[in-house]
């Protein structure tokens, strides 16, 4: 049984794995973790490719936007709450043609 010291590790000391097996141990956990951090990149990289590109295009379209001011008039608050009753009175007008 090897003499178990303060510098040895927990794992060290258990004696359950001879030290050429702890270190293809720990040399498997590093790459499995450098493959993580690569796919991590790589995904990060992929979201701000996605990210550059929506920004892009509400830069576009906030250009289109300022381009034609009198369409935005158009779709104004105050005439999209006019649209209801106009609906209304066009049924309203049918309704009452059909009761006549």
């Amino acid at each position: 049984m090897p003499a178990v010291t303060e510098d040895n590790s927990p794992e060290e000391s258990c004696g359950s794995l001879p030290p050429v097996e702890e270190g293809d141990r720990r040399m498997s956990l590093i790459m499995e973790l450098s493959t993580q951090i690569s796919l991590q990149t790589e995904k990060i990289t992929q979201l701000q490719e996605v990210l550059e590109e929506k920004e892009r295009k509400i830069q576009q379209l906030e250009a289109e936007r300022g381009a034609h001011p009198a369409q935005e008039a158009q779709d104004s608050p105050e005439r999209l709450q006019e649209a209801p009753d106009l609906c209304n009175n066009s049924i309203m007008s049918v309704v009452s043609a059909k009761d006549m």
